[in-house]
């Protein structure tokens, strides 16, 4: 995503924002508009402040994650806005970003070759002013391991969440990544995508940005919306700053 379509969308959910009390994306399961009032301590102009300034924050080190491996889990319906803003601001910065999602049942791998041939699923995405935008998958879920990655991330889908919620795929990926202690980071209702998220020692990045302590199975760090990518992607930084590497 350009830094321009970037600041446009911010912009839209700003507009989105202005309309009765305080309107929010907040954690939501369609295009269209619901009104949510925002009871959280920075809301409104301040939290619109806080993602412009993030957004026009500029690359201090382009090297700064070099070395560190992403991966992004998303499906049809994903939110562009919280996936191509998290990738970027990884890869902008040199870590290398994966895009996951589970194999369509129509794509069964060939005898031999599920981890060798390179997917050519395209996911639709939307974003908050109701456009749609592609993104190109990197692998689908059953050709790499939770292992090879340092973080998790799961963003927002304003279409249908069930449907990664419930694919075995994700479940079976999602399950090994808590007991390999890979730190998750999720956004508005992709906590559902967590199993037994209540148990997985949650961690609220929109109260601050450093990183949880691994106890048990994995940190989860968990956002609202589309205002709180600032503090969830601080809060990936800092995880991805402290930790020692992906497995190999």
């Amino acid at each position: 995503m350009s830094h321009l379509s970037r600041l446009s969308i911010a912009a839209a959910i700003s507009a989105s924002a202005a309309v009765a009390a305080i309107s929010l994306p907040a954690s939501a399961s369609d295009v269209a508009r619901t009104n949510v009032v925002d009871t959280r301590p920075q809301s409104g102009a301040a939290a619109h402040g806080d993602l412009m300034r993030f957004l026009l924050e500029p690359v201090a080190d382009a090297n700064a994650f070099e070395g560190k491996r992403v991966a992004i889990i998303a499906s049809e319906g994903a939110s562009a806005f919280e996936l191509e803003t998290t990738r970027d601001y990884f890869m902008d910065r040199g870590a290398s970003v994966h895009i996951l999602a589970p194999r369509p049942a129509d794509r069964a791998p060939l005898v031999g070759l599920a981890g060798s041939t390179t997917p050519r699923e395209l996911l639709t995405l939307l974003d908050y002013a109701g456009e749609r935008r592609l993104v190109a998958v990197t692998w689908y879920l059953d050709q790499v391991n939770p292992q090879d990655y340092d973080a998790l991330y799961v963003p927002n889908n304003l279409g249908d969440i069930q449907r990664l919620a419930a694919n075995s795929q994700a479940l079976r990926f999602m399950i090994t990544a808590q007991f390999t202690h890979l730190p998750i980071f999720v956004s508005g209702n992709a906590k559902a995508v967590v199993p037994g998220l209540a148990l997985s020692g949650v961690f609220d990045a929109a109260a601050a940005a450093g990183p949880a302590s691994r106890t048990g199975r994995s940190p989860v760090y968990t956002s609202e919306d589309a205002f709180d990518m600032p503090q969830l992607i601080g809060a990936l930084a800092a995880t991805l700053a402290g930790g020692s590497g992906a497995v190999n």
